[in-house]
């Protein structure tokens, strides 16, 4: 008599981390495997990069459009502070401010994300050693995309998020 061998099924796959870009994409197109993935593996460095290009994109488009001249010659006009002042005077402060602003819309478009995301990172980096003890570092945070917009609430988000994140850990752990 012959046996013949069973086949054990073979274990299901799980698949490997999505990277950043297909994160973009896979946010509108399956966002719950996308999700999950960043739960595991949260990042924050996309998020920043991406915020950056844009706004530097807008200030760019920004520039195009307006007449910097006409801002700065209408604000100086309805300043109260440049009533007393010569025409040659307003004219210099019109020329000075048209020569300034495109520079000045660049560096916010391209500084602000990056400084929000300093300063909010700093906050919930702070909230969550005073309260969590200590144990978080900065790469370990979850970022959401609440946290760009609505900072207070997300640090009470992201808190009960982390909470929830530890409690998981020591269940598995011990």
């Amino acid at each position: 008599m012959s046996t013949t061998p069973v086949i054990a099924p073979e274990a299901p796959q799980t698949p490997g981390p999505i990277n950043h870009f297909a994160r973009i994409i896979g946010v509108f197109f399956s966002p719950k495997a996308t999700f999950e993935d960043i739960a595991k593996r949260p990042s924050w460095i996309l998020p920043v990069v991406l915020m950056t290009v844009l706004g530097a994109a807008v200030a760019f488009v920004m520039n195009q459009k307006v007449d910097w001249r006409d801002v700065a010659s209408k604000r100086i006009e309805e300043s109260s502070r440049t009533a007393n002042l010569s025409a040659e005077q307003k004219e210099q402060q019109i020329a000075m401010s048209a020569k300034i602003s495109p520079g000045i819309a660049y560096g916010f478009g391209i500084a602000w994300p990056i400084l929000q995301a300093l300063i909010v990172g700093g906050i919930l980096l702070l909230a969550y050693n005073l309260i969590g003890g200590a144990g978080a570092r900065f790469g370990t945070l979850p970022w959401n995309h609440r946290t760009r917009v609505f900072p207070v609430d997300s640090v009470f988000a992201s808190i009960h998020s982390y909470s929830l994140l530890e409690g998981a850990r020591h269940s598995r752990l011990g």
